[in-house]
């Protein structure tokens, strides 16, 4: 007997600058992934615990014929054993461990999935020995190089402490770490 888990499911903010896909939705878990278009590749970052059902879908028609319909995928690496049914224009299949897969539908860019684990013990913004960046950051729009100011935000985290960046984009040159 089987015994299946519930799947709980965490999404990350997509960076301000980032360009949605127009080919590629994903939910996991029955919600929203961001699908992000990057150069040649698209990508979606999520992480999960349990057996998480994963749903990748194609426009329904974007004016290429029968494109619309899924009639070639692959999922790879092939040794992470993930099989997978279609119908129409969507690709499920179920994960119950962390994955880094490649998928490709009929002649559609790739779609990098990136399935992790949850982090249990994530820290806090504000927790004991957490460094939050938002303290030092002049910009988190990308705008403005951070160089000097992640250099003062490590030298402030104490020994065994976390350096926390919040969502955001961050410009940095080179800067030296503490050991």
């Amino acid at each position: 007997m089987s015994r299946k888990t519930a799947c709980e499911v965490v999404t990350f903010p997509a960076p301000c600058t980032a360009e949605r896909s127009d080919v590629y939705t994903v939910t996991a878990g029955g919600g929203e992934v961001f699908v992000e278009r990057f150069y040649d590749v698209d990508y979606a970052h999520f992480a999960f615990s349990g057996e998480c059902e994963v749903t990748v879908c194609i426009p329904p028609s974007i004016g290429h014929r029968n494109l619309h319909f899924i009639n070639d995928y692959s999922i790879r690496p092939k040794r992470a054993g993930v099989s997978a049914t279609t119908e129409v224009n969507a690709l499920t299949f179920r994960l119950s461990e962390p994955k880094k897969l490649i998928i490709t539908i009929n002649e559609y860019r790739r779609l990098f999935i990136f399935a992790d684990s949850i982090d249990e013990d994530a820290p806090e913004p504000g927790g004991r020995d957490v460094v939050n960046f938002a303290d030092f950051a002049a910009d988190k729009e990308g705008e403005a190089l951070q160089t000097a100011n992640i250099a003062r935000a490590v030298e402030a985290v104490p020994k065994g402490g976390v350096l926390y960046f919040p969502p955001g984009l961050y410009r940095s040159g080179t800067f030296a770490l503490k050991s």
